[in-house]
C-alpha cells in the first residue's frame, strides 16, 4: 500500500482544506452546535471573510463555566483567542509540528500567500499521521 503520507513534507499535504467556520458575532452555542454536528473540536473564527481568531471546544466549555452566563449570551468575540497560531502553505510539516509541541498548541490555522484561510491542521491530524506512518 503506497499513500501520500508515508513522507509528508508540507503542511499542505496532511491540512484540511477549507474548514469549517464560524462569524464573531455567533454565539457560543452556535459553535457548540456547528461543532457536535461535525464532529470536530476547533473552529476558525472570521470576521466578514477575515481570520480573527480560533476557538475550541475546551474554550467554550471553560467560558460558559467561569462567566455565569448562558450559550446564547457570550459571542465567539468573547471567548475566542484573538491571535491563532498560523503558518502559510509551503511551510515544513516538521516546523509546525515542532512549534505545536514546544507550545501546547492544538491546532494550526493555514494561510496562503495572500494571507486567506486555506486548512486547518489539529493535534488529532497529527496523531492521525503517525498512526498511518507506524502501521
Amino acid at each position: 500500500m503506497t499513500s501520500k503520507l508515508l513522507t509528508p513534507d508540507l503542511i499542505d499535504e496532511v491540512m484540511t482544506p477549507c474548514p469549517e467556520t464560524v462569524a464573531m458575532t455567533a454565539s457560543v452555542e452556535t459553535a457548540r452546535d456547528l461543532m457536535k454536528q461535525n464532529g470536530f473540536r476547533h473552529l476558525p473564527v472570521m470576521d466578514h471573510n477575515e481570520l480573527r481568531g480560533i476557538v475550541s471546544h475546551r474554550d467554550l466549555q471553560f467560558a460558559l463555566g467561569w462567566s455565569g452566563k448562558s450559550g446564547v449570551e457570550l459571542s465567539m468575540a468573547d471567548v475566542c483567542i484573538h491571535e491563532p497560531f498560523t503558518v502559510t502553505t509551503g511551510t515544513l510539516l516538521s516546523h509546525v509540528l515542532k512549534d505545536m509541541a514546544e507550545n501546547k498548541i492544538g491546532s494550526a490555522l493555514v494561510l496562503d500567500e495572500k494571507g486567506e484561510l486555506v486548512g486547518i491542521f489539529t493535534s488529532s491530524d497529527a496523531v492521525d499521521i503517525l498512526s498511518e506512518l507506524l502501521t
